[in-house]
Parts: structure tokens; sequence; C-alpha cells
């Protein structure tokens, strides 16, 4: 059976953590391992993680923590691809074949992680399968965004690709895990593993639970949930390193 593990970035989100763990700890293809690095908890979660380890009762997924102290000051988005990427490092087992990125506050249907490894398995040309989002608040669904099917010059307009995706542990690799110096790691992170090569498919229907809450980046910045910041000086930074990086023509 093909293994896959899952990495998980957290910052005082313990609240809501408990029912994402519930969420991939149920799935029909069983993860192998869930690694949580935590970005220096200031508010007793990293007590509380502690606790949650010590107390872990599943064999299966084997469940690893790590903590790192990062320079307060800096950017909450650019802090998380390195959170990811210390998740990532601290794996127990040998590389899994499958690897995903969930954030601490998501949840998916119990056959998310099978569907997309079916998909994988059943193509080899193949390397990444991302959801539709089904946006929700206080447990009810606000909308099912059905997302664009792949296109490179569509990737490169508008990220329609999410973190919790699966791929291949060797296409994300491939990619340089991921990037840690830019503020759309989303958007430079998908551009830069899909411009190498690796073919990404649309997984349709209602899997992906995207939690909108008040504690969110862009919260934060608007005090309205679901609404951006306003980034436009940093999405034209990222789509200028793409298209330098790829001889990409800007549109």
């Amino acid at each position: 059976m093909p293994t896959i593990s899952a990495c998980i970035p957290h910052r005082n989100y313990f609240d809501y953590l408990p029912d994402t763990l519930h969420s991939l700890c149920c799935q029909t293809h069983r993860i192998q391992e869930i690694s949580i690095c935590d970005d220096a908890s200031d508010n007793g979660d990293w007590e509380k993680l502690v606790d949650l380890w010590t107390a872990w009762e599943w064999e299966m997924p084997k469940l690893t923590l790590t903590q790192v102290h990062q320079d307060t000051r800096k950017e909450r988005s650019m802090r998380i691809p390195y959170a990811r990427n210390r998740a990532f490092e601290a794996l127990r087992g040998p590389t899994t074949d499958y690897i995903f990125f969930p954030d601490a506050d998501d949840l998916w249907s119990v056959d998310y992680v099978e569907r997309c490894i079916n998909i994988m398995e059943a193509n080899p040309e193949v390397d990444i399968v991302y959801p539709d989002i089904v946006i929700y608040q206080d447990g009810q669904m606000q909308k099912h965004v059905q997302v664009a099917e792949h296109n490179l010059d569509r990737l490169f307009r508008q990220c329609y690709i999410t973190c919790c995706s699966v791929m291949r542990t060797s296409a994300f690799l491939h990619a340089g895990m991921w990037p840690e110096n830019h503020y759309k790691k989303e958007y430079v992170f998908w551009n830069t593993i899909c411009r190498l090569g690796h073919v990404a498919r649309r997984l349709p229907g209602r899997y992906f639970y995207y939690h909108q809450h008040a504690g969110q980046r862009h919260t934060e910045y608007t005090g309205k949930v679901g609404v951006a910041s306003p980034d436009k000086h940093e999405r034209f930074n990222s789509r200028m390193y793409i298209s330098k990086t790829f001889n990409v023509p800007l549109m």
C-alpha cells in the first residue's frame, strides 16, 4: 500500500487542531505519520500539544511533535513555509510515497486521501492532486468553490491549488520544498513545481473543508472573514520571480 504522511504548521490554533487530527486519523487510506511543527505558540498551546502527544493512542498514524522559534517580527505568512519544512524534516519514518501539508484548522472527507492517491496510482504522469474548496464557518457550509482545471497559463495568473493538495514526495523534493523567503508561498511553490514538469489534476467534489474564522491572517488585516488583505505589490513580486526563473512572459 502506498504510504503518505501529513505535515502541519501550528501556532496558537489548538482549539481547532483536535477536529483536524480526527479528520486525518479517520481517513480510509491510513496516514503513516502526522508531524506537527509548533511555531512558538505563546498562549499555552505548546503545553497542550505536549499533553496531546503524551496521550496519543493511535498506533497509526504516528504523531511527531517539534517546535521552532522564529523572529516574531517576521510576517506570519512567511513563517508558515518554514514550519512546514521543519515538520517534513522531523518525520520519523523513511520518506513516504506521498505527502501533504494540512493547516491546523481544516477538515476533509474520510475518503479524501484515498481518492487523491488512487488518481496518481492509476496515472503515473500525475504528481499532484488538488481539491475543490468548501468554505465553512461555525460548522456550516457557506460556499462550494469549483476550482479551475489545471493549466500553466491560468496558474501563472492565479493560484488555484491549495496547500493540502496531495503530491508525490519526490515532486515536493524536486521543487526544493516550500519557499521560505516569499510572502506568496502558495503561488511560488505551485508555479515552481508545475513549471518543473510535474502534472497536477483537479479532484472535483466536496472533499476539502476550508475553515474561515476570526483567527486567520486576512481577518486580522480586514476585520471581515473571507476578505483578502491588500497585497498587490507582493503578488507582483511573486509573478516577477516566476517570470524570471522560468522565462514566462508577463501577461
